[in-house]
């Protein structure tokens, strides 16, 4: 922990490490049987910011990740919502991600967004929750019941002059904010930032 050892974490007023420092952190302390960039080292990393022990991520550093872990669920998440990802571009894989970034970031209260705990985390964690969603959804009984109404509400939705007042968000995204945030992700992709 360095500087931080023995302090209060919300007290102390230094540099701390990065999102990325705590992944490092647990890859070289060669836990066996732990994978240093898996789930599991993703959510130490996350509980290390949690704690106010590490900074939180940027928008960029997760989707990196996720484009890392191609096998996971927030990737899967991504190709479920209909993001084409499949090749694990890198730069695809953050574009897709910075698209459902901003849009939840441009479309939920202030009010939510506290209550959610918003951030890079927990998008990706909504993320990986996805594919999860749907497969339990088509497991039960009534799900078709339930797709159905969700379908109907969302095309009730996407034709609504104030879609956001029958969703949290609205459903859809114009033209010009996915290029705005495909556009965002390039420029981080030029000017990443270890965290």
């Amino acid at each position: 922990m360095g500087a931080l050892a023995g302090c209060d974490p919300s007290k102390y007023q230094g540099k701390k490490p990065t999102w990325m420092e705590g992944f490092k952190f647990l890859q070289d302390l060669g836990l066996r049987g732990i994978k240093g960039d898996g789930l599991t080292a993703l959510q130490f990393a996350n509980n290390l910011v949690f704690l106010g022990i590490c900074e939180p991520p940027s928008p960029a550093s997760v989707a990196n990740w996720i484009a890392a872990n191609g096998k996971l669920g927030a990737f899967h998440g991504l190709d479920e919502m209909g993001f084409s990802i499949r090749t694990s571009d890198p730069l695809v894989v953050r574009a897709a991600f910075f698209c459902v970034i901003v849009h939840m970031d441009k479309f939920l209260s202030p009010k939510a967004k506290e209550a959610l705990g918003y951030s890079p985390i927990f998008v990706e964690h909504v993320l990986c929750k996805v594919k999860r969603w749907i497969s339990r959804f088509k497991s039960k009984i009534h799900a078709q019941t339930f797709i159905s109404l969700v379908q109907k509400l969302v095309e009730e939705a996407a034709t609504a002059t104030e879609s956001h007042k029958l969703l949290p968000i609205p459903v859809h995204m114009t033209r010009e904010a996915i290029e705005e945030a495909i556009q965002l992700a390039k420029v981080c992709t030029n000017h990443l930032h270890p965290n």
